[in-house]
Parts: C-alpha cells; sequence; structure tokens
C-alpha cells in the first residue's frame, strides 16, 4: 500500500508526528506500506521552500505538484497523488488517501483489506471496492451558502443530494481503480470537496455501483477531535500509551554487538 497523505507545505510538524507514529511501520501483518505526502507549490525564495526542499532530499517521501497549495484546491493535491500512482505503481497495490489530522490503526486497517480481498473473490466484483476507512456518507446534500467553505453552486453541481461518497480522512481502492478515476477526472472540471469528487461523482460515472463503497466493521481511522475530551488531548500526553510500550520494548534489547577480541 502507498498512502498519499494530503499536506500543506508550512505543517512540518504533522508529517513529522506521521513518520513517528502509524507511519513508522513499514510492514503489518504481511502489508508494505509506503508513505507520500503532497504538497502544492510556492515561492521558491520562500523559508518554507528552503525547508521542504530539505524535508524532500532528507526523507524521499514528498511529492510537490505544480499547483497551489491551499484547501480550496485539496482536489489537486489529490489528482496529483492518483496522477503519480498511475504512472509508477502495479494495478495490484493498494492505494490510499488520507489526511493529515488522521491517525490510523494499522492491524484494523490490515483485517478490514483481508475481508474485502475475500469478499472481492466470493461475490465476484471486477474490481476492489472502495473501502471508507474513516467514514462513509449517504444522502449528504451539496451546501449552497456561499459564506461556507464548503459552498458548491448549481453550476458547480445541480443535483440535490450527493451520490454515496467515502469522508476524505481516509479511503483505500487498487491502482487500478485509482488509475480509472484519475483517466476520467480529465475529462470534467474537479470540483473543490475532494472526497465527494473522487469516491461520489466520479465514482458513478465510472460506473462502480454504490454498494461497492464500504465502511469496514472496525473502527480504523480517527480524526484529530476524536481524542478532544481525552487524556492525550495534551501533546505530552498524545500517543503516551503506545510510546510507553515500544519503548519497554526496546529497553535493554541489544541491537548489536561487537568482540573485541
Amino acid at each position: 500500500m502507498v498512502v498519499f497523505v494530503k499536506s500543506t507545505i508550512h505543517y512540518f510538524n504533522r508529517r513529522e508526528l506521521f513518520r513517528r507514529t502509524w507511519l513508522s511501520f513499514s510492514y503489518v501483518n504481511g502489508l508494505m506500506i509506503r508513505p507520500v505526502f503532497v504538497v502544492g507549490s510556492i515561492s521558491s525564495s520562500t523559508r518554507n521552500a528552503k525547508l521542504i526542499d530539505e524535508e524532500t532530499w532528507r526523507y524521499g517521501d514528498i511529492l510537490q505538484f505544480n499547483g497551489p497549495d491551499n484547501y480550496r484546491n485539496i482536489a489537486l493535491k489529490s489528482l496529483a497523488g492518483m496522477s503519480w500512482a498511475s504512472d509508477n505503481l502495479p494495478d495490484n497495490v493498494f492505494y490510499s488517501s488520507a489526511d493529515d489530522d488522521v491517525m490510523v490503526d494499522l492491524v484494523a486497517m490490515t483485517a478490514a483489506l483481508k475481508y474485502l480481498v475475500a469478499r472481492v473473490e466470493r461475490v465476484g466484483w471486477p474490481e476492489f471496492p472502495i473501502a471508507c476507512m474513516y467514514k462513509e456518507w449517504s444522502g449528504a446534500k451539496p451546501e449552497r451558502h456561499n459564506n461556507s467553505k464548503y459552498y458548491i453552486s448549481n453550476e458547480e453541481y445541480k443535483w440535490a443530494k450527493w451520490p454515496k461518497f467515502c469522508l476524505g480522512g481516509m479511503y483505500t481502492t487498487s491502482v487500478r481503480v485509482a488509475r480509472q478515476l484519475w483517466d476520467l477526472s480529465r475529462r470534467y472540471e474537479p470540483l473543490r470537496m475532494d472526497d465527494v469528487w473522487i469516491t461520489g461523482v466520479l465514482r458513478e460515472k465510472l460506473g462502480m455501483p454504490t454498494d461497492m463503497v464500504l465502511e469496514p466493521s472496525g473502527h480504523v481511522a480517527t480524526h484529530w477531535k476524536g481524542y478532544r475530551g481525552q487524556t492525550s488531548r495534551d501533546i505530552r500526553g498524545f500517543m503516551w500509551k503506545e510510546w510507553k510500550e515500544l519503548k519497554d520494548k526496546l529497553v535493554n534489547v541489544t541491537l548489536c554487538s561487537y568482540d573485541a577480541k
């Protein structure tokens, strides 16, 4: 699986948190996981431009596309990741899109994928479905109030309801499906809401039926706001239990040895 995380250039700390928590695990239950952080472009003379160059050199996991680095054009970040995946990854790799403000239970994620692979074989679907690792949404209506950041005009989308879609926190499909969605997207003007646009509108235009948009039964991804009111909200306590368990495993463990003789 390659996880394409939509980020903003100046969110250096968020990306580092991801690298040190759930995306620090590169192999879970037989699944190899690799992150790609997708950001836009800024003036090369700014301090952040120099910092993103250094981050790219250090980690090699930054995909910077020639487009605006703002929320209004977030769909372009998703499409940039899909374009790169289409050109560089084989069909049988899992493609995931994620926001840079979610935490993911990788064990639950791999269990969901294992179940869906078996279901594809059992039901006989011609493609892998779209798994809403964060949450699926049905019956939602476009926001028509022009003072909302989610505003969609009737000219952009005239129908009264959105098709069923995955909320953008995280969703997963195959690279083969992502490639078909990417190819189809070049025929239409993108909507600013990338999750509705890709997993709802484009998916429907592709002919993928509603029952192939699925939310796993087990909890997989949590938005950071889901930690509010918990002891982990404080940064000193965030992921404290997980860090302690990892530390306990490493204490007094011999990582290497040297024979002076």
